[in-house]
């Protein structure tokens, strides 16, 4: 819980989206909110209309008053016996919110660059940070992955890739059928001067020959170096042929399994009915009489 209440507080204005840092202009208690019992309003610079505490700013602050650390000597201990990875994995809870995190400065906050179109962050917010909001996250998130060393935090980052790639094959595709799978291409030569120069024909067209759309040839190292083509999918006639045949072998050792289980059931019935023979074969031989006649004579 905060024993003070703050004198600059970042605030957002609905009517106008502006944002701003002041300090509040009025302070309010709310004694049943444990982690900070205040809420904070300003009035506007531009519009003049009051504007609360941005809510991003106060749910954060109220998530991390709940966070508390160890207090029991239960807890403490247990900390202080934590592993490597225990601890590298605790060092970057408090990295996930945003407030302990390594400022991206190769990526600095400039709104209206390639990186901003579309971009659901506030322009006026954005401007004030030492680094791109969106950027940050996605360096601080490939960070924890590896320090972790938890590549399934990427798992989400990979899918949207390899979509937004796909997107780019089905774009050159799009391309290469409108513009044909084989393009004109105008004949020229250089001149003593160097300058490029083209030939035409009697009608004073250009000379042209046809050649392979460029673009083909980028579609197909994509789709090979992203190993998205046929055989990497195992979509291939010969590799269909090759895992009907793995089928049949697989069921084949399956039924030789089998027939060694049956095999097995029936040596240990075997054995069970040797032991019972062994049995009564001792049961006679204490009942032979020459057997008893010599007992007798030697004892």
């Amino acid at each position: 819980m905060s024993s003070d209440p703050l004198s600059s507080v970042t605030f957002r204005c609905r009517p106008c989206a502006w944002t701003f840092d002041a300090e509040p202009a009025r302070i309010e208690e709310e004694p049943e909110i444990e982690q900070h019992p205040w809420s904070y309003y300003a009035p506007c610079p531009h519009c003049g209309e009051e504007c609360a505490e941005l809510a991003q700013h106060r749910n954060l602050r109220l998530a991390l008053g709940k966070h508390k650390g160890p207090a029991n000597p239960y807890w403490l201990d247990g900390k202080r016996t934590m592993t490597a990875e225990q601890k590298a994995r605790n060092r970057f809870n408090g990295m996930k919110h945003g407030h302990a995190a390594k400022v991206a400065t190769y990526f600095p906050a400039k709104p209206g660059s390639q990186w901003c179109g579309g971009c659901d962050v506030d322009i006026d917010y954005c401007r004030a940070q030492p680094a791109c909001i969106r950027n940050a996250q996605l360096i601080l998130r490939h960070q924890i992955a590896f320090e972790t060393k938890d590549p399934s935090l990427l798992r989400e980052l990979r899918a949207e890739l390899h979509g937004q790639i796909q997107v780019m094959i089905n774009m050159m595709m799009l391309d290469i059928f409108r513009s044909g799978v084989s393009i004109e291409k105008p004949e020229y030569y250089f001149d003593a001067s160097g300058k490029m120069c083209f030939i035409y024909d009697e009608n004073g067209k250009p000379v042209t020959i046809p050649i392979a759309n460029p673009l083909i040839k980028h579609l197909t190292d994509l789709i090979q170096k992203m190993g998205m083509s046929l055989e990497d999918l195992g979509m291939t006639e010969k590799q269909q042929v090759e895992e009907t045949q793995l089928r049949g072998y697989l069921d084949t050792k399956r039924v030789n399994q089998d027939s060694l289980l049956e095999h097995q059931e029936r040596q240990s019935k075997a054995l069970e009915l040797l032991s019972e023979q062994f049995a009564r074969s001792r049961e006679r031989l204490k009942r032979d009489p020459v057997l008893l006649e010599f007992s007798q004579e030697e004892g």
